[in-house]
């Protein structure tokens, strides 16, 4: 059952950057859209010409992350009429040789007006801050980190801290710089960060549920330096400091980094901090409380909602839409023709949602399967489950939500990650 209209993209992203030899056909088939989808989504004309660098949107009303568009902006320079490369170089006080490196300039090479040049700007070196007697870490922050910021050896920070270059740190504690004046008794070692759990359901039930995943990303372990990026940019889409990255890369500030490099990122960072995750618009959130609350009236698991919210993403982009693949229209693009209610009936979100999860309860209960009516959906994977129930074209297409349906759950639960993690 996949929407025509929606723009999913096969990978777990909002954007593309046009690459040289691209076309906004090709594009479209790479990211399983039509043509006039991709056009729609970014107002392009039939006849419009896309040149490298340019930057697509792929799905309708994306939000680019807050720290990708600080970075862009700190790092990214736009030609103006009557700038050269010589001008621009002088502008940022860098060199021209830089400027043509970081873009894949030739020396006669011609830039034109609206073009995006990267400007990988030196940034200077910070001086190091008095040594307290602790530091309370900070999220992103490792033991590395921690101790080159101070300017103290690695093994003093683990000796002080009764703790092993394995140890896992989390936000909050409090890692001994000094030793103390006055004789007192070893350093605890620091305990393992909890698994997080999600809040009590009402009537006191546990919401504890084995696929809910970390709170911490173990996606990322490294970064291929992409073009136009620079060490801080990449540090600021991971959530981590700058030094951690260098630090653990063996780099110095004026290192250059090419494209195709690959970059151990430091230790992990947190969900929030993951650059893959999609925030919910203020219409995606309307129609994901009315799924949560249908799930949870009808008993539905965490990871029953978490199903139901990444499969609304996956076929209309949590939108209630009157429009779709041959017959299908709403939340989850159901078919009048599939046994699954009339248009008027589907384009009611709680119907919607009800017919869904399903069960003897359900207002297609006999005629079209829901969620709860799959034998054994609970030990399945949220794309098995998801396609037990849509029959979709592209039936693994709905993985690539699970991990932002997890973050948008407990963002209707009202439960931080931290909140999480004390309920362990």
């Amino acid at each position: 059952m996949n929407l025509t209209a929606a723009p999913i993209s096969r990978a777990t992203q909002l954007s593309y950057t046009v690459r040289a030899g691209d076309t906004v056909s090709k594009i479209a088939r790479k990211f399983q859209l039509s043509t006039n989808q991709l056009i729609q989504i970014n107002n392009l004309g039939a006849k419009a010409l896309i040149v490298p660098g340019q930057k697509l949107k792929l799905i309708s009303d994306a939000i680019e992350p807050a720290v990708q568009k600080k970075a862009d902006a700190a790092t990214v320079h736009v030609v103006k009429r009557g700038e050269t490369i010589s001008s621009i170089a002088k502008t940022h006080k860098i060199s021209i040789t830089t400027v043509l490196a970081m873009n894949k300039l030739s020396a006669s090479a011609i830039i034109f007006p609206g073009q995006r040049l990267v400007i990988g700007s030196v940034i200077p070196k910070t001086i190091k801050p008095a040594q307290p007697n602790e530091h309370v870490v900070q999220a992103g922050e490792t033991l590395a980190s921690i101790a080159n910021h101070y300017g103290i050896a690695l093994n003093s920070v683990l000796e002080l801290n009764g703790l092993t270059e394995s140890s896992l740190i989390y936000s909050g504690l409090k890692i001994q710089l000094k030793t103390a004046e006055v004789s007192t008794p070893a350093a605890p070692k620091a305990p393992a960060a909890p698994k997080p759990v999600a809040a009590p359901l009402s009537g006191g039930l546990s919401s504890t549920d084995p696929h809910r995943p970390s709170n911490v990303c173990e996606t990322h372990g490294h970064h291929t330096v992409k073009a136009g990026e620079s060490v801080s940019k990449i540090a600021a889409i991971y959530g981590v400091p700058t030094q951690s990255v260098l630090s653990e890369n063996g780099l110095t500030w004026s290192a250059m980094i090419f494209i195709g490099q690959k970059l151990a990122i430091p230790g992990v960072h947190e969900i929030k901090f993951c650059p893959d995750l999609t925030k919910m618009t203020a219409e995606m959130k309307s129609n994901a409380e009315t799924i949560y609350k249908i799930g949870r009236s009808l008993g539905v698991s965490d990871y029953g909602i978490v199903i139901a919210l990444a499969t609304a993403m996956q076929e209309s982009g949590l939108r209630n839409i009157n429009y779709g693949d041959r017959d299908s229209v709403g939340l989850f693009q159901q078919r009048p023709s599939a046994h699954w209610g009339s248009v008027s009936q589907i384009m009611n979100p709680e119907y919607s949602a009800r017919a869904f999860f399903g069960g003897r309860t359900s207002p297609t209960y006999g005629a079209a399967r829901g969620l709860l009516d799959i034998k054994n959906w609970t030990a399945m994977s949220l794309t098995q489950a998801a396609q037990a129930v849509q029959i979709s074209a592209y039936p693994n297409a709905y993985a690539k939500w699970e991990a932002s349906a997890w973050v948008w759950l407990d963002e209707l639960m009202g439960v931080s990650p931290e909140e999480n993690k004390s309920n362990a």
